[in-house]
């Protein structure tokens, strides 16, 4: 996909903590900044779609319908605040630790949600495609025992 360069005037200490981020984050500041704004318009562009689609179907619905668009207006919403977690995985016998990742939470579930770039660079984690910022040794319990 081509790509289009551009300049940006922000707040120096913005940039710092933009890139303390990227630096974590093993990204440079174009792919944080890409990352950044593809998040923001897909969560922008989510209520627009939605939206239209119910737009599309007042404009004739079937009284079957009807009733389900009615019933999915009145379904409460999830609350999902933006959070760093730590995330946890067993592959093969071995136990991945991978703190501060972002992540959107719902308040009243702890159900967590990640973005596809979130879910990449994860990945590249446990695939091992960097060294660990630290080791740690932990018991194992059996709980039938």
């Amino acid at each position: 996909m081509p790509k289009v360069k551009t300049a940006v005037s922000l707040q120096k200490s913005l940039v710092e903590r933009l890139d303390k981020l990227a630096r974590e984050r093993h990204v440079s500041r174009s792919q944080l900044f890409s990352r950044a704004a593809d998040e923001f318009l897909r969560r922008h562009e989510t209520p627009a779609l939605l939206e239209a689609i119910n737009r599309a179907l007042e404009d004739d619905p079937q009284t079957e319908e009807r009733a389900r668009v009615r019933a999915m207006r009145e379904w409460p919403q999830e609350r999902l605040i933006e959070k760093t977690v730590t995330y946890t995985l067993e592959v093969n016998g071995r136990f991945f630790v991978i703190k501060n990742v972002p992540a959107r939470v719902n308040e009243e579930t702890g159900e967590q949600f990640f973005s596809p770039q979130t879910v990449e660079r994860l990945q590249e984690i446990i695939e091992g495609a960097e060294r660990p910022v630290r080791v740690i040794e932990t018991p194992v319990f059996d709980y039938a025992a």
